[in-house]
Formats: C-alpha cells, structure tokens, sequence
C-alpha cells in the first residue's frame, strides 16, 4: 500500500482494490495551533492578533482537509464532469473514495507547456495544481484530474477541463518522462 502526503489531506493508495481513500490532516494542524499560541502568550498583543487571525482564517485551515474532501465529492457528483476521476463516496469529508488514478507518464516542464498553450494566462487561476502532472491521471487516451476539493480548482475545470481533454490525446502526448 502507498500512502501520499499532500498539505491538508493523506491519500491511501489501495491497488488491489482499485481505489484510493483520502483522509484529512488533522493533528499537524492541532499542533501548529498549540505551538502558535504557546509562542504568543508572552506577547498580548500578538497574541490578540493570533486570535483575531484564527477566528478569520484558522477555521477554513483547521478544516481544509475536511472541506477538501466534502467539496471534491459534491462537484464530483452535481456534475460527473469527464474530466474528473469519480469520488464515489465521501462520509462528510472525513473520508473520500476515489477510483485509483493511472499516474500521467509526462514531462512536468512539457506538461505544464501544453497547459499555458491551452489556457494561456488563465492558468494562473490555479497555479498550483497546474505546476506538474501530480494532480492528473491519464486514462482510456484522456487526460483527467485527481486532487478537485479546491473552489479554485472546480473553476477551472469548469472553463477549461474539455479543452484540456480535447489538447491531450494518447497520440499527441508531451514528453514521457526519462
């Protein structure tokens, strides 16, 4: 079994089987919130600032993972979008699962290439995701997300998945890697 450690989420990889199960991070996320309070308790107005912060942003942190998992699974099933590797079920985001992605065999700087050429400037909606292949599966001769939880993300598919699709066919494929 492979396990894979992203930001907000860890991914289980289960081969026999056919499918991946994401979980959300939360314990590192627990710790950080201790250590950063323990460090400003001396500093009362850092600290009200930390608050202030955390009663801002700190709760989406706190959850990503969570929400990451709720949101992939609610796109995935309002809007069965081709381009997306199917989420079949999700227990409230504490658990997604996802059918296993066929790694993409291309060259990251060729791939994230023939993105820009796709989407232009566009692209820059979600950069992250777009900066190597490891958020893409390639199946049947089809380009196909894997890592969608991101509103950013559901975006882009939106606007630019099928173009994808359409720019991304077994016989017209970057590079593979070396």
């Amino acid at each position: 079994m492979k396990v894979i450690k992203g930001k907000h989420r860890i991914v289980f990889v289960l081969s026999w089987l056919g499918i991946v199960v994401k979980f959300p991070i939360v314990k590192w996320q627990l710790r950080w919130c201790f250590n950063a309070t323990r460090k400003y308790l001396g500093n009362p107005r850092q600290l009200r600032i930390f608050i202030l912060n955390w009663k801002i942003i700190g709760r989406d942190f706190f959850f990503a993972g969570i929400m990451d998992n709720w949101r992939e699974f609610v796109f995935y099933i309002k809007t069965r979008h081709p381009f997306c590797e199917p989420t079949y079920f999700s227990f409230f985001g504490l658990l997604n699962i996802q059918r296993k992605a066929i790694p993409v065999p291309f060259d990251d700087s060729e791939f994230r290439k023939k993105c820009v050429d796709v989407m232009d400037r566009h692209i820059q909606r979600d950069n992250h995701h777009f900066e190597g292949t490891k958020n893409f599966s390639f199946r049947n001769g089809q380009l196909m997300m894997v890592d969608y939880g991101s509103p950013k993300t559901q975006g882009v598919i939106r606007d630019w998945g099928e173009k994808l699709m359409d720019n991304f066919h077994s016989n017209e494929t970057p590079p593979l890697k070396k």
